[in-house]
């Protein structure tokens, strides 16, 4: 973010500027037809910014072309906000994604997916939205600044008036479609400059995740890992059943501000801890003991460290082979709980049976870590054909008598 020169409070809103490539998505028609436009009609809008190969257009203006002939269909405001972000790409960058999420997550209060807004949510949002620029950009920063512990990346220079067009859409998301849809376009436009992250867990496997690790009498985790959140989906899960605390790596720092607007947005008062990096490589907290952790580990990843960590301390069941990453992320979550907590898992059917992991497989049962398998049906999460496994672990109990039973459930019978 760029600090914008002081302009008086009476400032028309800021200009969205917008690529031909833009036009084109905006109208559904090919860029040929966006030049064809260009030239044979004189009204079209003039360039407004941009270079002389490629200008870049006023979209009030363009939108008011298309509207009168016809060419505008009906946009959403999660479309509007993808063409505020296209304007202004540098707001995806992490030091400025993560001071959009503070303002997203500082709009309302407590908001609940998929509950809708409350009236006086409602009400906070649109107040922000017919702030002018500078009142505008002056409010988002102080709301950056707020919520900045919980997102590390977040930048130090004020939002100027160049941001605020994506603040207005921003918010205007956050009011007509929801919080967690807004935070699934700012993530997604995150992912286009990167390598996508792994597969989002849907909302009902993940739920049954969270599900496994209730208590025996009912009571819910206080503090949750998920060494691979990726997006957040198991985590977001754990704080719908009333986690409270939550820590975990992603594979990029947008993911992991994103993974941590999603929590921030389900319960603005729980202590969020997420950070990019390789849990394998960089090592687990094992002062830290945890009360529970649920895990999508990457399958079959031959590049995990193997060479690197033979002496790793987490190996207390064996050290996991090269083509067993899997067993190398399950003695990871173990190492990190406290004795009697318990894990999920959500694992391919290879790594119940592969030769190559037996020993660790066997001391895992011999000390009573592992508790059940639950065989799932094919196509709830990639690989489609493939029907995945849930391991249930528990961290044993020192000088107790490990478990004599271990539950083996097929459910792939069973579909929605």
């Amino acid at each position: 973010m760029q600090p914008s020169p002081t302009t008086s409070a009476t400032t028309t809103s800021a200009t969205t500027l917008v690529t031909a490539a833009e036009i084109s998505r905006l109208a559904g028609v090919t860029r040929a037809t966006v030049s064809n436009w260009r030239r044979r009609h004189e009204d079209f809008p003039a360039p407004a910014g941009g270079t002389d190969t490629s200008p870049a257009y006023d979209l009030t203006q363009v939108r008011s072309w298309l509207a009168a002939r016809g060419r505008l269909p009906e946009g959403t405001a999660a479309d509007d906000l993808r063409i505020a972000l296209g304007a202004l790409p540098e707001a995806l960058s992490p030091p400025c994604l993560s001071a959009l999420l503070c303002v997203l997550v500082g709009s309302a209060d407590a908001l609940s997916d998929p509950a809708p807004l409350s009236d006086n949510d409602l009400a906070t949002l649109s107040d922000l939205a017919t702030l002018s620029d500078n009142d505008l950009a002056a409010a988002a920063t102080e709301a950056a600044q707020r919520y900045r512990n919980a997102f590390p990346d977040t930048a130090d220079t004020p939002f100027g008036a160049r941001e605020v067009p994506v603040i207005r859409a921003l918010l205007r998301c956050a009011r007509e479609q929801g919080p967690q849809p807004t935070i699934d376009v700012l993530d997604r436009g995150a992912e286009s400059a990167r390598v996508p992250p792994p597969p989002r867990v849907s909302r009902g496997l993940a739920d049954l995740m969270a599900a496994l690790v209730t208590g025996p009498q009912g009571s819910y985790p206080v503090s949750v890992l998920d060494p691979m959140c990726g997006s957040g989906d198991l985590l977001l899960a754990a704080a719908r059943r009333g986690a409270l605390s939550f820590h975990g790596r992603s594979d990029a720092a947008a993911t992991a501000a994103c993974a941590t607007a999603r929590i921030l947005v389900q319960n603005q008062d729980a202590m969020v801890d997420l950070t990019a990096g390789d849990g394998l490589r960089t090592g687990p907290e094992l002062d830290t003991a945890y009360d529970a952790a649920l895990c999508n580990p990457p399958f079959g990843d031959r590049d995990w460290g193997h060479d690197d960590l033979v002496y790793d301390p987490r190996w207390a069941y064996g050290v996991p082979p090269r083509n067993e990453s899997e067993l190398a992320w399950v003695q990871h979550c173990l190492a990190q709980l406290r004795d009697g907590a318990p894990a999920v898992l959500l694992m391919p059917p290879g790594a119940a049976e592969r030769p190559s992991g037996r020993r660790v497989r066997a001391e895992l049962l011999r000390r009573g870590a592992l508790r059940a398998v639950i065989a799932l049906p094919p196509g709830i999460h990639p690989p489609r054909h493939l029907g995945l496994h849930l391991w249930i672990l528990r961290r044993p109990v020192p000088d107790t008598d490990p478990p004599r039973e271990i539950l083996l459930v097929d459910a792939t019978e069973f579909s929605d």
